[in-house]
């Protein structure tokens, strides 16, 4: 009956998607990418499950170029997923090489508090940076190599590294620059570095992915005590506002009262005098009859 209404109406979304799923189940995966195809040009642009299964399935074909377009959509549609963004640069990486994206990786460098999907991706995007740029800059292709390994510990990490420094020892010592010196500064040329055992290459690698995570954590804390001091000096300037705005408001509501009473001077303080007690003036006596008489 699916089948039916599809062929019916191939543009219906519904029975698209349910013999997608169907297909998915029976681990028929090229008949889903077929259907979902379908699905990718009838369906709305926010139809996200047939873009991640296209680009997923044409990635695990190694048809990197077919999966990068997928990729690249459903990265711009949600820029904060960073397993979209991931998946993207790893793709762009297989297709068109290391030009043009080390800006991102630079970006990478600054994340943490991976999940184990990003911790995955992050550590193969790095590793696959570092295999491209090996033939081109040995010193970039380490980098990219301890930063794999700074994020994820592994075997290919590892005799990576070693290849690193291998190439390392057999490269050619330039002796033409010799010559522009005089005999007497001349120096022999250096011997080839011996390449370096897995144990002390271990070493090493540990030894910079502990410099690399305190600066990190250095950098986070300074980051953090900027934030705080910014918070804090908006919450005295609020502060500040509010108890201007206080006096301000009070000041406004005092004149019309003082307008209103119009006490003023001495009427105001002989108003606030209060009368004199009876008990206190002295008693009548003939002496001060006579005298108030006279």
């Amino acid at each position: 009956m699916i089948r039916k209404a599809q062929q019916e109406n191939p543009h219906d979304v519904a029975s698209l998607s349910i013999l997608a799923r169907i297909s998915e189940r029976q681990q028929k995966m090229a008949e889903a990418a077929e259907w979902h195809r379908h699905l990718s040009v009838v369906a709305p642009p926010n139809n996200k499950e047939s873009y991640r299964f296209l680009a997923q399935f044409y990635y695990d074909q190694a048809e990197y170029q077919a999966a990068l377009p997928y990729w690249e959509h459903l990265a711009r549609s949600e820029p904060a997923n960073r397993v979209y963004h991931l998946s993207w640069l790893l793709a762009r990486i297989h297709t068109c090489g290391i030009h043009g994206v080390k800006p991102h990786l630079a970006e990478v460098e600054r994340w943490w508090d991976f999940t184990l999907e990003e911790r995955s991706l992050a550590h193969a995007l790095f590793l696959t940076a570092g295999k491209a740029s090996l033939d081109e800059d040995l010193a970039l292709a380490e980098h990219y190599g301890v930063q794999a390994l700074g994020i994820a510990q592994s075997a290919d990490g590892t005799s990576f590294l070693a290849e690193v420094e291998q190439r390392k020892a057999a490269q050619p010592c330039d002796h033409g620059r010799l010559s522009l010196f005089p005999p007497s500064t001349q120096k022999e040329p250096l011997q080839p570095l011996k390449p370096l055992s897995p144990e002390r290459l271990m070493e090493q690698v540990l030894f910079l992915s502990m410099e690399e995570g305190r600066q990190i954590r250095r950098a986070r804390r300074r980051e953090g005590l900027q934030r705080i001091g910014k918070r804090a000096a908006l919450f005295l300037l609020l502060i500040g506002g509010l108890v201007g705005f206080a006096t301000l408001y009070e000041t406004c509501l005092s004149l019309p009262l003082r307008e209103k009473t119009e006490i003023k001077g001495e009427e105001q303080g002989s108003a606030l005098l209060p009368e004199k007690p009876s008990w206190l003036s002295p008693p009548d006596t003939t002496e001060t009859t006579e005298k108030g008489r006279e």
